[in-house]
């Protein structure tokens, strides 16, 4: 042989010993819970994905303290079940008062 290693018998490089630093670990409930809040106010007049909305937002800042998603996914959430309590008072004022016939 000549000096050269050229049959890439042993011409890998070495594993290295200092790993990748990990990925900070995202907060999937706050992500959830804004997602929730969200749709919870815009396309969902019913109540329950807001409801979903500030069970998660709760559970998300309790998971991670120093996330803006989930207090912000709690606030639309309590703003979708404010908006759905005034629409149902609403409606049932204008049922009584006979200008909506009930179903």
């Amino acid at each position: 042989m000549d000096g050269n290693n050229m049959n890439n018998e042993y011409t890998y490089a070495a594993d290295s010993v200092y790993d990748a630093a990990p990925a900070p670990a995202g907060n999937g409930l706050a992500i959830a819970a804004l997602i929730c809040g969200i749709a919870g106010i815009i396309c969902c007049p019913c109540g329950i994905v807001s409801v979903v909305a500030i069970i998660l937002g709760a559970m998300g800042k309790k998971k991670c303290a120093n996330t803006g998603m989930a207090q912000w996914g709690l606030i639309l959430g309590i703003v979708g079940v404010v908006l759905f309590v005034i629409a149902v008072i609403v409606f049932a004022i204008l049922i009584a008062a006979g200008l909506i016939s009930g179903m």
